[in-house]
């Protein structure tokens, strides 16, 4: 697949963490967004890196983006 971009919502729980896990395996050229409830892009950071650690990911792919937001309120989006 080409030009592959996926919005990823709860990544940083386990099944989004695993979910990464395998994108980065499988799919290594695509583009990846991951909306991460924090207070701000580095706290956003922080939560997803810790949460990918444990799948034996050390540092995320240039080709992913993190996105500090809460579905539950949108106006933080």
């Amino acid at each position: 697949m080409e030009n592959v971009h996926l919005l990823l919502t709860g990544a940083t729980g386990v099944i989004g963490a695993a979910t990464l896990a395998e994108i980065a395996a499988l799919f290594p050229d695509w583009r990846v967004t991951a909306l991460v409830r924090a207070g701000d892009a580095n706290a956003a950071r922080a939560r997803l890196e810790a949460a990918v650690a444990s799948y034996g990911i050390r540092h995320m792919p240039p080709t992913w983006r993190v996105l500090p937001g809460d579905l539950g309120s949108l106006a933080s989006l």
